[in-house]
């Protein structure tokens, strides 16, 4: 095991040096003007650059030509000068006479990663580093708009010119104060929007030529995990060798890299607006889709480069102080409040709702109220605040209020072009050559069964004897002898056969009403504060006419308008399974051991500027071995037992549904739910005394409310199948590739396996529309509630102008979507749940003439 841990440990070395070669010399071909060739993207320059930081020369003649080795040596050389550090010593051996070795099957396995993980940061973050680009550009052109509708035009422009069939250019709708001029406004938008619009087309532009320009690109070569390296060099033959003509067309003998100072380019190329031949007023003839950035990373990182040398210039500028201020901005009031001792004692809202009271008295030249004032503020804090507002407002009365430029304007937000390596240890693919390899170095050569055996399928092979697979072999598949460890915990991948059933999901319209009525049917909402929240009922009545309510079973009215509502937040995930913990146990040891500071003082990668690169590399070559030493096995053995939390919450997830699980259901093992027996108890640990409860005299009144509050129906088990009908989400940007991402895409993850242990099925149900439908009244006329005086919003609570009912947003959601469900097997769809009905409070009034109000159509 400690053989095992030293190459981890190697392992992880040699990737972070690595890692800062190749940011140092991207930076330098990407700020001289120079491309990022695709082969550069391929785990064979990975490999290449290992060999270097092991001491060892370019050993890959075939991909790469003599004068490409040439300068990648030369410039590690020169890099090697400026960062002696770098260079990775091999793992020596604990028996006598053994020269140190690289172990280069796992380093080539290592390579593999880092250059898929290379080009995984490109295809995943170019969307939101360009959007987030253009978001900048919009807040400083119109600072009349708040985020929300800078990012609503941001997300247009970037559909306009993305050309994605899968998220069409909708405009949003601007609504300004009334005290700013609606046509200065408008000027402004139509002026920025032509702007980025031309300039992004421009891009696109240039891209299609390129692409058209380097043809199709070459097949790569076969896989080469399986290949014999006898000797330890780090050597690599790829199946098919590309010729010198290919590797000239993509760019990479062309080294005529310039030299001299390094300056920031304007904010947008001068050459993208004066180069008549390129612009064309038609759009372009590329769509920039996953599949486009997925083929051709090394274009779109000259893009990511561009944007942040913008958005670098954008917080330049920001750094000049701005002109005296006739208004505060709550940023300055939020950073002059933070000073104060009672702050601390403040939760967000309270925060918010001072910062906002502060402002608004200062800005309209009105004393402060300190009856109004947090209760937990001393005399001394409500003097300071008194002392703040009209010191403040004779400043501004007086023309010399000014505030940091940083308070006015927030700085940008930066990316980085290439993926940082985290300093924890990284698991290491451990092959029946490796780990002999290992048995070797470390003096077990007695249990090493010589080269010459190949594994045979569906066999152990006789170098992993060694390990007891016993437990985890039996009825799991087919070993495939090779495993993944980080000298702490081990993975241990099987082969199974693929089932037999379609690779279609299941659908609604494939469950017949009949079926659907002898099932458990939940809606569920998935969501980001929430997990889910899930229903079983609903009133099909409140969405279609009487005269249109079709007569089937399914949609008869329920008997109780109770129901019930499971939900499971994220904050409960994250605490049941351990991560809360954990957090907070790696900030006291950082504090402890004096990591905080060390990386408070490194520079950040996300930059373009040679300098800070330099500075940053430098920084953290010199802490290395510290923060190397910090991020060991403690860490690790956190990260496992995160590992086994998230997996036991996770089987929680499901059982919630089945039998109610260890939140709602009540079990022999714990006799009870942790929340139901922490609520016997007193503070002191003693429980409560309880009455006797005696019969009602007279029968309960059977109504929905008591009190005047609904109240959901507790945890009633059931036999019946149950039918999880979870909302696709086909809206926003919080997904990739059509999938939504986060805890809502683990939980459908998670319920979809579940399948095959339990009695469940799991479908996509449309969510269209599920948060703007009352599912009382049926009308699309809900609200947020406001407070502070209209101030701000309650995004969780809505209140419906209909039928004044005030719901909470995701429970509403879920109702909804166990409505549609129900619909959805019918084949038809409520009018109120299509984008022809979502402008106008009454649905009658853009229904036909001759057409019900809310008349089905068929789906």
């Amino acid at each position: 095991m400690g053989g095992l841990q030293a190459v981890v440990d190697f392992n992880r070395r040699v990737l972070i040096c690595s890692h800062l070669f190749i940011l140092d010399y991207f930076n330098s071909r990407l700020t001289n003007g120079l491309d990022i060739p695709l082969v550069f993207l391929d785990y064979r320059f990975v490999n290449g650059v290992f060999q270097l930081v092991i001491g060892r020369s370019w050993s890959n003649n075939s991909l790469f030509t003599e004068e490409v080795r040439q300068h990648i040596e030369e410039s590690f050389a020169t890099f090697l000068i400026q960062h002696p550090n770098v260079h990775c010593p091999l793992v020596p051996s604990a028996v006598r006479g053994k020269r140190p070795i690289g172990f280069s099957k796992i380093l080539t396995s290592t390579a593999r990663t880092y250059a898929s993980s290379m080009v995984n940061h490109v295809v995943e973050g170019f969307d939101q580093a360009y959007i987030g680009y253009l978001q900048a550009r919009l807040a400083r052109s119109i600072p009349e708009l708040n985020r929300f509708q800078v990012g609503a035009l941001a997300d247009f422009v970037f559909d306009t010119c993305a050309q994605n069939q899968d998220f069409e250019p909708v405009w949003p709708t601007i609504n300004v104060e009334d005290s700013i001029d609606h046509a200065m406004v408008d000027a402004k938008v139509d002026t920025a929007l032509n702007e980025l619009i031309d300039e992004t087309w421009d891009r696109w532009t240039q891209l299609a030529i390129r692409i058209e320009q380097e043809g199709p690109l070459p097949q790569q070569d076969a896989d080469e995990d399986n290949q014999d390296d006898e000797s330890d060099n780090l050597s690599v033959s790829t199946a098919t060798a590309m010729s010198i003509d290919t590797i000239s067309t993509l760019g990479i003998s062309r080294l005529d890299v310039a030299t001299g100072p390094y300056t920031l380019p304007p904010l947008a190329d001068p050459s993208l607006s004066t180069d008549n031949a390129i612009r064309s007023q038609a759009p372009p003839s590329v769509s920039i889709t996953t599949t486009t950035i997925t083929r051709y990373p090394h274009l779109f990182i000259k893009i990511l480069f561009d944007v942040l040398c913008s958005l670098e210039r954008l917080n330049e500028d920001q750094h000049t102080a701005p002109a005296p201020q006739t208004s505060v901005h709550w940023n300055w009031t939020h950073h002059q409040l933070s000073g104060m001792h009672d702050w601390s004692y403040l939760n967000h809202h309270q925060r918010s709702k001072l910062v906002r009271g502060i402002s608004k008295s200062i800005n309209n030249n009105t004393p402060v109220d300190i009856e109004r004032l947090p209760r937990v503020f001393s005399q001394q804090s409500r003097q300071q605040v008194t002392t703040l507002v009209a010191e403040t407002q004779r400043a501004i009365a007086a023309g010399t209020f000014s505030s940091e430029a940083y308070l006015v304007s927030p700085k940008v937000r930066l990316f980085s072009v290439l993926p940082t390596p985290s300093l924890t240890r990284k698991f290491i693919q451990v092959s029946h050559d490796s780990l002999g390899e290992i048995m070797r170095h470390f003096g077990l050569e007695h249990y090493v069964v010589p080269q010459a055996i190949r594994p045979v399928a569906g066999q152990v092979h006789d170098n992993f004897k060694i390990l007891n697979l016993k437990r985890i072999h039996s009825g799991r598949g087919i070993f495939l002898n090779q495993l993944y460890t980080d000298g702490y915990s081990v993975c241990v991948p099987f082969k199974k056969m693929s089932g037999a059933s379609s690779d279609q999901p299941l659908r609604l319209t494939d469950i017949s009403p009949v079926a659907m009525q002898q099932m458990d049917v939940w809606g569920k909402d998935p969501g980001v504060t929430d997990i889910f929240v899930a229903s079983n009922s609903s009133d099909p009545r409140a969405y279609l006419s009487p005269a249109d309510l079709p007569g089937e079973p399914l949609l008869a009215t329920p008997p109780n308008p109770r129901h019930q509502i499971r939900r499971f937040s994220s904050a409960e995930y994250y605490v049941k399974a351990g991560y809360r913990k954990t957090v907070a146990n790696i900030k006291a040891w950082k504090q402890q051991h004096g990591i905080t500071e060390i990386e408070s003082s490194f520079g950040s990668p996300k930059t373009t500027v040679r300098q800070n690169i330099t500075a940053y590399i430098t920084e953290k070559l010199r802490h290395l071995d510290r923060l190397l030493l910090f991020y060991g096995q403690d860490i690790q053995q956190l990260r496992f037992l995160n590992y086994r939390g998230a997996q036991l919450v996770n089987h929680d997830l499901v059982k919630i549904f089945v039998d109610g699980g260890r939140k709602y259901g009540s079990h022999a093992s714990n006799y009870n739910s942790h929340d139901t027996y922490m609520s016997r108890l007193n503070e002191d640990g003693s429980f409560k005394s309880r009455r006797r409860q005696h019969a009602h005299p007279s029968p309960p009144q059977s109504s929905e409310t008591r009190n005047g509050k609904w109240r959901p129906l507790p945890f009633q088990p059931s036999t019946q199948i149950p039918l999880l009908c979870i909302g696709d989400g086909r809206f926003g940007r919080r997904r990739f590739n059509k999938k939504p991402l986060g805890l809502a895409n683990r939980f459908k993850k998670v319920v979809r396996l579940a399948q095959r242990q339990f009695p469940i099925l799991v479908v996509d149900a449309d969510e269209a529309f599920s948060s703007k439908v009352c599912s009382k009244c049926g009308k699309k006329t809900l609200t947020n509630v406001t407070v502070d005086g209209g101030e701000s919003k309650l995004h969780a609570v809505q209140c419906c102008e209909t039928c004044s009912t005030v719901w909470q947003r995701d429970c509403n959601a879920s109702r909804n979507i166990h409505a549609l469900s129900h619909f959805a097997a019918l084949g038809v769809k409520p009018l109120v749940f299509t984008p022809r009905d979502q402008d106008q409070a009454d649905p009658s009034t853009t229904s036909p003439p001759d057409a019900q109000p809310n008349q089905p159509t068929p789906t």
